[in-house]
């Protein structure tokens, strides 16, 4: 009878299990730009981590894990030219033309924002190179025409989407062990968003599909995240007595929304977040202040343990940086095993023959850390860079054994923990 090895041993047997990569591979190298100084310069430190992770298994340093990517024999062997956005779109497009003309990278990775996104994709048009989003969510990026850009993670529209779904079924008794809730009392929705492209983006989608399905928006607030509380935000949505209160934030913001609305002791049926900074490392630190909260998110450690392959991914990545995988982090590492894929598909550096790999990629479902379909672009000829295989999941943040934890409770047949609902209040 075959015995299962402990978690510490299979990790021992994949990190000795290296094997150098092939003498006569090229080195390709791509520039990844992410926030690493700045209000986001801990996620962005993080996003860079897991992308190096993905390059040393792309180059053959983890032969053991049960992937393609770990023991490809592909032409190339990919080399990361970091650059810092610091949040800034002036600064990351000025970023992107130096790796491009005076590094003279392959391609771009980033850049986490997507007002940066926005700005590098400009600079990526108009230089003819290809560019790929791990994180950068707002629906516009995939939907003005460009030719050298393409976007891993789902887009704003369907986490949006996603979470009326959700909405719905709670109002149905579809959640298990939560009775069917009066949809009057569920109706009232308020929303919270950075005032910037993607928050209006946001508040923009979140008004039109609650239209869409029978919700009311009884306040649709934007703010500065620059402002030192959010006390008159939480205050307005406090007064429109929402049974949903929804965000759009990063860390910095996130963090001071929940001690506002703890402030004004607010009671809404659901909180929910647009990833980002809900679920950042700050976030995560406020413990018992965020229980209970939801968030969108592509990942979970939790998740992770039905999934043999993210399972040991995370276990590399926290032996790395002392922290588990994200939503963000592992699309981040996504995007760099797609960066891979398009190189062997490519045969070379030349960005027509990536852009015409892009129209043949696709990853299928098993070799993902993120619970897809695949990644696939080309299939919606309105938004030709999109990956049309992805989907969002729902996390809440709940306490485990002392422990605060993003759960997976939606979709409800890849729930890690039941939904607790009512939010249990501040």
């Amino acid at each position: 009878m075959c015995k299962r090895l402990p978690l510490w041993a299979a990790l021992a047997a994949i990190l000795l299990c290296w094997a150098a990569p092939a003498a006569a591979a090229q080195a390709v190298r791509i520039g990844v730009i992410y926030p690493l100084s700045g209000a986001e310069a801990s996620v962005g430190r993080s996003l860079l981590a897991a992308a190096r992770l993905a390059v040393e298994v792309a180059n053959g340093a983890y032969p053991g894990l049960p992937m393609v990517m770990a023991q490809r024999q592909g032409w190339a062997r990919l080399e990361l030219v970091s650059a810092d956005s610091g949040g800034d779109g002036v600064r990351a497009a000025e970023a992107a033309r130096r790796l491009i003309h005076e590094e003279k990278v392959a391609g771009i990775l980033g850049c986490y924002s997507s007002g940066a996104t926005d700005a590098v994709a400009d600079a990526c048009e108009v230089a003819g190179v290809p560019m790929l989003s791990a994180c950068a969510t707002d629906p516009a990026l995939t939907n003005q025409g460009r030719q050298w850009f393409w976007r891993v993670s789902p887009h704003d529209g369907q986490f949006i989407g996603e979470l009326f779904d959700f909405l719905n079924a709670i109002i149905d008794g579809k959640a298990p062990g939560v009775p069917a809730q009066a949809r009057l009392n569920m109706q009232m929705l308020a929303s919270a968003c950075r005032d910037d492209a993607w928050g209006e983006a946001n508040s923009r989608i979140i008004r039109l599909r609650a239209g869409g399905q029978g919700f009311s928006v009884g306040a649709s607030l934007m703010y500065s995240p620059e402002t030192p509380d959010l006390l008159t935000t939480a205050r307005k949505l406090a007064m429109a007595q929402p049974a949903v209160i929804l965000a759009a934030s990063y860390e910095r913001d996130a963090v001071k929304l929940m001690e506002a609305l703890r402030a004004t002791k607010a009671r809404p049926l659901v909180i929910w977040g647009q990833d980002a900074g809900f679920e950042s490392e700050g976030f995560r630190a406020q413990g018992r202040l965020v229980e209970g909260v939801c968030s969108r998110t592509v990942f979970s450690p939790a998740l992770a343990r039905q999934n043999p392959l993210a399972k040991a991914v995370n276990e590399l990545y926290r032996l790395k940086t002392g922290q588990d995988l994200d939503g963000s982090t592992a699309r981040a590492f996504t995007a760099v095993q797609v960066w891979a894929e398009l190189l062997d598909l490519a045969g070379s550096a030349e960005a027509e023959d990536i852009r015409a790999a892009a129209q043949h990629l696709h990853l299928a479902k098993d070799q993902l850390i993120v619970p897809w379909e695949g990644v696939r672009f080309g299939q919606d000829l309105d938004n030709p860079g999109q990956n049309a295989l992805g989907r969002g999941l729902i996390g809440q943040y709940q306490m485990k054994d002392g422990r605060l934890a993003l759960e997976i409770v939606y979709p409800f047949e890849l729930a890690t923990a039941p939904l607790l609902f009512p939010f249990r209040g501040f």
